[in-house]
């Protein structure tokens, strides 16, 4: 064995195909993710605060998961995050609804992972989706719940990234 690994040092051949092939792995798995953004969410989160992402597809042959990550306090005071979502396609056209985002399971215990002094959890709000054309899209985030003001969430992240 310990001459196989000493006959691969020594061949300049064989060490380029396998950096080849090692930067091929990491090229395709970093490139999954085609947008990623976080954004700040205002002390209380009210109605009126809209948190906006803008992403490109280019490749409309691939499946897409569409995830939210959300960042909270660890004495957030509910179970759910009822955010309204809208979405902009690129030939104008908009749609929105709620959605019931769960923050923690059927005891009481966070979801993802958490802190003393922060809860982040990463949400799908589509998985396997397929884009029927290629442009700029838009995704609306705004809290949707009883409350006019929310207290303790600190950010919320889109991400877009290619089904696997």
């Amino acid at each position: 064995m310990a001459d196989i690994f000493i006959f691969a040092v020594n061949c300049p051949e064989l060490r380029l195909i396998l950096f080849l092939q090692a930067l091929l792995f990491i090229t395709a798995c970093s490139d999954t993710v085609i947008f990623k953004e976080e954004k700040g969410v205002p002390a209380p989160w009210s109605y009126t605060d809209t948190l906006a992402f803008q992403f490109e597809v280019r490749d409309t042959l691939p499946a897409y998961d569409i995830n939210l990550s959300v960042q909270h306090l660890p004495d957030f005071a509910f179970a759910n995050l009822y955010v309204m979502i809208e979405t902009g396609f690129p030939d104008g056209k908009t749609v929105s609804g709620p959605v019931s985002l769960s923050l923690s399971d059927n005891f009481g215990q966070w979801l993802g992972k958490c802190n003393n002094e922060l809860c982040a959890v990463t949400l799908a709000l589509s998985e396997k989706k397929y884009f029927d054309k290629p442009g700029t899209y838009r995704i609306a985030v705004t809290q949707h719940s009883r409350r006019p003001a929310l207290e303790g969430i600190k950010s919320v992240a889109l991400i877009v990234q290619k089904s696997r």
